[in-house]
């Protein structure tokens, strides 16, 4: 299941109000896309990581998102032509 830039908005506000550990499954849903978008950091290795602490693993989700948002943003032509 790929989530949408949408959808990890809102988890991402989900995590902020309800802690990293009730979301644990998304967290390894976003790791996987992250991965299958061709995102190569070990910081994807840190989110899906369930020893690690929970606020470890909050700031490598924003990480693995942000990355993933760039690995998008440069497999696209029109984010190229618009810059």
């Amino acid at each position: 299941m790929k989530l949408s830039t949408s959808q990890l908005n809102q988890l991402a506000w989900s995590i902020d109000a309800d802690g990293f550990l009730p979301h644990e499954d998304e967290a390894i849903a976003v790791a996987l896309q992250a991965q299958a978008t061709g995102v190569d950091s070990a910081v994807i290795g840190v989110l899906a990581d369930r020893s690690i602490p929970a606020p470890v693993r909050e700031r490598a989700f924003g990480q693995v998102v942000i990355a993933m948002a760039r690995a998008e943003a440069a497999a696209s032509p029109d984010w190229a032509l618009a810059n």
